[in-house]
């Protein structure tokens, strides 16, 4: 069953043509070295010579709170973007925004904010669009 946050967005399980504005020039968070289990809503596949995980879009529950974490290109032009903003918004107003995976402040969430964990990945074996880059 699709996340309730794409319900907006119609798909097939997968990205196709509808994604590729809101991929590229976005990004993807590395969770290879994050000491938390990997449970993507919006998984970014690596190239088979390199495999990470990754996502664009990821939902946890930290110390007394939760969070949406979301690194696509929102161009508000887009009605991909609009629709999957709007999908992410209602989900996160609601009920059903109970997410499972544990992620402390302190080891996880501040050293992404911080930047620790951003890299570019500009030049890459082809994998993604020319202008994504993973975090």
């Amino acid at each position: 069953m699709p996340h309730v946050t794409l319900r907006y967005l119609p798909h097939e399980g997968w990205c196709d043509w509808q994604f590729q504005n809101l991929l590229e020039f976005g990004h993807a968070i590395a969770f290879n070295q994050l000491p938390v289990a990997f449970d993507p809503i919006v998984e970014v596949v690596s190239s088979y010579k390199y495999i990470r995980l990754q996502a664009a879009l990821w939902e946890a529950t930290t110390e007394g709170g939760r969070i949406l974490g979301a690194s696509f290109n929102f161009c508000m032009d887009d009605p991909a973007a609009l629709a999957l903003l709007d999908g992410m918004f209602s989900y996160v107003q609601g009920d059903a925004f109970k997410p499972t995976v544990e992620m402390p402040l302190e080891t996880v969430i501040q050293p992404v904010l911080d930047g620790i964990q951003f890299r570019s990945l500009r030049g890459n074996d082809g994998n993604f669009y020319e202008g994504m880059s993973i975090l």
